[in-house]
């Protein structure tokens, strides 16, 4: 595994702190530069998924790349109604003998098996050895109520976007899963500088990244971190910019709480959310 700091999960096992991701601009493309820049980089979580579409491309990348399976944690996540048929489909595209991690991409995938369902055999499959920890993404606090009624095995992981105009809608959620030992990894951090241009925090952030010395972009990442304690995933066609997002996993200070808290109280009077509407629903 790679040098980069690792979270620890409530199953045991540890997972690096940042993730290459490989949705928004891989998409249903071919992403097999992509797998080969991101590990030459020193990316070696890779966070794929059955919805992007992309698989057979990935496999071509991690053949190039030729970076030893104990080196690499591999996330996917299923969206069809079929977990097992799903997972086995993807490790055979994939051409791996198992996951590091296995999601549930959203709790409106399984309306004929059912989450509950769709969970046991998730379990079923950890147990087996087809992926080492399971977990959900983009599961509201009711959608894990609901599921750690029924669970054998408590979700590792609960991965869904958030930036500082989700922050407010977010906050239960994040504290709903540390309370509960979920583990977070979040993704579009950047979305202020992105798709939310011109908004209240960015005066904030620019602050900030003149005061640490650091990038906006690399202000918000360490944002993301900070507030959840988690994981964050993010993507780049450019090794100068994954570089740069590294650095805020490996050698950037912390936040002060002030400068933390400054990003908060800007970010509340803005909601913009890109993915996954029904996690406005409370």
């Amino acid at each position: 595994m790679s040098a980069l700091p690792e979270i620890p999960l409530n199953d045991g096992r540890k997972i690096p702190v940042v993730g290459y991701g490989f949705g928004t601009a891989n998409l249903g493309k071919d992403s097999s530069d992509a797998v080969v820049l991101a590990l030459s980089q020193g990316f070696y979580h890779l966070d794929g998924a059955e919805y992007y579409a992309n698989d057979e491309s990935i496999r071509v990348g991690l053949e190039t790349a030729k970076v030893p399976r104990e080196e690499m944690f591999y996330t996917t996540k299923c969206c069809s109604n079929d977990p097992r048929k799903a997972l086995q489909a993807a490790l055979k595209t994939l051409n791996l003998g198992y996951v590091d991690l296995y999601l549930l991409h959203g709790p409106d995938f399984f309306p004929e098996l059912g989450v509950a369902r769709a969970w046991e055999i998730c379990e079923e499959m950890q147990r087996e050895g087809l992926c080492r920890s399971i977990g959900v993404s983009n599961f509201r606090v009711k959608d894990l109520e609901d599921l750690l009624k029924r669970a054998k095995v408590k979700p590792a992981i609960n991965q869904f976007e958030l930036h500082p105009y989700l922050y407010k809608h977010e906050s239960a959620l994040i504290d709903y899963c540390k309370t509960n030992d979920i583990a977070i990894a979040t993704y579009a951090s950047l979305t202020p500088l992105t798709s939310a241009k011109g908004g209240p925090v960015d005066a904030t952030v620019e602050r900030i990244a003149a005061e640490t010395g650091f990038t906006s972009g690399q202000v918000l990442l360490k944002w993301s971190q900070q507030v959840t304690s988690g994981i964050v995933i993010t993507t780049s066609g450019k090794a100068s910019r994954l570089q740069e997002q590294l650095v805020a996993f490996t050698s950037m200070p912390d936040l002060t709480k002030l400068q933390i808290n400054a990003i908060v109280e800007n970010g509340r009077s803005k909601h913009h959310r890109i993915f996954f509407p029904h996690m406005d629903e409370l």
